[in-house]
């Protein structure tokens, strides 16, 4: 699951070429995180724990973008879903603040945005997110996905996951 977000960072950090079609492989080898693209090594990270490397590039300048998250659906599930936020009731009726991947993407006939509208659809998304300090639940929830968005007999069905750092009755 990790594996997937220092995938993403790296990308956007500049370090990881952005080549598709070839073998990237990422691993955790004791005290150092090694990133693999083909047989060569790009770049080893090191700390006492995965936790604590990710701890440190995520205080780090990089912030969440728009590409990142495009990059994160495309790699979850391959394809590049539509992200919304919007803010529902739990079971318990307590007002919460949920990320939606919903059912459409980008290159469906029936997607109601160009790709330069989902671009800033997905910029937007990545600004209020950060803006709030949830980046890191966001990854992690997409990470943690086990299914896929569909559209079955009921209709659409969106992935939901729930931002619980951010107060909903503040936002």
């Amino acid at each position: 699951m990790a594996t997937l977000f220092w995938k993403v960072f790296l990308l956007f950090a500049g370090i990881l070429p952005a080549v598709r079609g070839r073998s990237q492989r990422m691993n955790v080898v004791g005290n150092r995180l090694n990133f693999m693209f083909g047989r060569n090594r790009i770049v080893s990270v090191r700390g006492e724990n995965e936790d604590e490397m990710r701890q440190q590039l995520m205080q780090s300048e990089a912030r969440l973008t728009g590409g990142m998250l495009r990059e994160l659906l495309l790699a979850k599930f391959g394809r590049e879903y539509d992200l919304r936020l919007t803010r529902r009731r739990d079971s318990l009726g307590k007002k919460k603040i949920y990320l939606q991947i919903m059912w459409k993407f980008l290159g469906q006939k029936s997607f109601p945005m160009t790709e330069e509208e989902y671009v800033m659809q997905l910029d937007s998304v990545a600004d209020k997110v950060n803006s709030w300090g949830a980046a890191e639940e966001v990854m992690d929830g997409i990470e943690a996905c086990d299914r896929r968005p569909k559209v079955d007999t009921a209709g659409g069905v969106a992935i939901m996951i729930p931002l619980d750092t951010v107060d909903a009755d503040v936002v």
